[in-house]
Formats: structure tokens, C-alpha cells, sequence
């Protein structure tokens, strides 16, 4: 008797033992997948704040890579085409690209949101036929974000367009910066940035 509640007492503790680890198994798993949902909870924040960033007075500010993504996806679009302008422009916390470019039957324009999706791609009959005269060099010039740094270098303010087109002959990026509430147009030499003209309005 006292053999057969000696076994029915072990049999109960390995039981319980057992019981124990399987549920601490089954908490340990919760804890591992909780980890991984946080993992990549944080992963989306961080990329939605990186294609989002703003200046100290909240006006969006392009991502470095912006300039030359952009263009690579207009020429992988339009294999036969020139870029005549590149523009970027700052739209509250947001920004947006838009690239123009023409080939012998076509003039085209693409849309791009701040991180270098496409949001618009259109074109019309180009009935210009000195079109090739308008051609952006895009690889003989300062990028998107060294145009911004030289004219932030010059005059304090919050970029809110830069514009690369050529004009006269020169190839010239014309960037906007608004400051305690004037609007201020420097005009860069694009091939070395340069400052070539400004303007300030009241």
C-alpha cells in the first residue's frame, strides 16, 4: 500500500513538472514573437521617418539619393530620351520630384514622391525640333543635395524648391530659401556651384 501511494505521488510530481515546463515553453514563445512584431514595428517607423525629413521649420528636406534614383528611373523609362529639367519641391513636411524630358516624337513628364516613387507619368506629342538644344547634362553636374548645401552655405533659410534646367546656353540650378518670411532666389552655376545671382523678395 504504502508502495502504490509512493508511485502515485511520484507519477503526480513528474506530471506537474512536466505540465510546468510545457507552459513556460508556450510563455517563452509569446515573449520571442512579441520581440519580433516590435522588431519590425520599429523597422517601418524608422524607414516612414527617413523618406520624411524636415528642417527646424518643418518644410521637408530631400533624402540624399533622391536626385540620382529619380533620374535613373526617368531614363530606365524613356531609353531614347534627354532630361531637359529637374525639379524638386518642398510641399509642407512633404516634397516632391518632377523630371521633364523630350526625344524626337515625345516630350515627358515624371512624378515622384519624397522617396522616389512614382506617382505620374505623362507625355505629349514634341513638336519642338530644336529639342536636343535643351539637354540637362545630368552626370556633368552637382547633385540635388550639394545645390542645397551651397546655397544654405550662402543665405540661412529653409530650402523650398531647387530647380535644374538650363538656360541661355548654361546649365543652372535655381534654388528657393525662405527666411523670417522673404523668399530668396540664388542661381548656381550647376557643373560647380557657384553662385551666380541672387535675389531677395520682399
Amino acid at each position: 500500500m504504502k508502495k502504490l501511494i509512493l508511485m502515485t505521488i511520484l507519477g503526480s510530481s513528474l506530471l506537474l513538472a512536466a505540465c510546468q515546463q510545457n507552459s513556460e515553453n508556450q510563455n517563452g514563445g509569446t515573449a520571442q514573437t512579441t520581440n519580433t512584431t516590435t522588431t519590425t514595428t520599429t523597422a517601418t517607423t524608422t524607414s516612414e521617418t527617413s523618406s520624411k525629413a524636415t528642417d527646424q521649420n518643418g518644410i521637408a528636406v530631400p533624402k540624399a539619393e533622391l536626385f540620382d534614383e529619380t533620374i535613373t528611373k526617368f531614363q530606365s523609362a524613356h531609353t531614347e530620351a534627354i532630361i531637359t529639367s529637374f525639379k524638386w519641391e518642398a510641399q509642407g513636411p512633404n516634397g516632391q520630384v518632377e523630371i521633364e524630358g523630350k526625344d524626337s516624337s515625345q516630350e515627358y513628364q515624371m512624378i515622384f514622391d519624397a522617396s522616389g516613387k512614382l506617382l505620374g507619368d505623362t507625355s505629349e506629342v514634341n513638336d519642338d525640333k530644336n529639342w536636343q538644344e535643351d539637354e540637362v547634362k545630368t552626370d556633368a553636374v552637382i547633385s540635388l543635395s550639394e545645390a542645397i548645401e551651397k546655397a544654405q552655405a550662402d543665405t540661412e533659410g529653409s530650402v523650398t524648391s531647387a530647380e535644374l534646367e538650363k538656360d541661355d546656353g548654361v546649365t543652372k540650378w535655381e534654388v528657393k530659401l525662405l527666411h523670417t518670411n522673404q523668399e530668396i532666389e540664388l542661381t548656381l552655376d550647376a557643373q560647380g556651384g557657384k553662385i551666380l545671382n541672387k535675389d531677395v523678395d520682399d
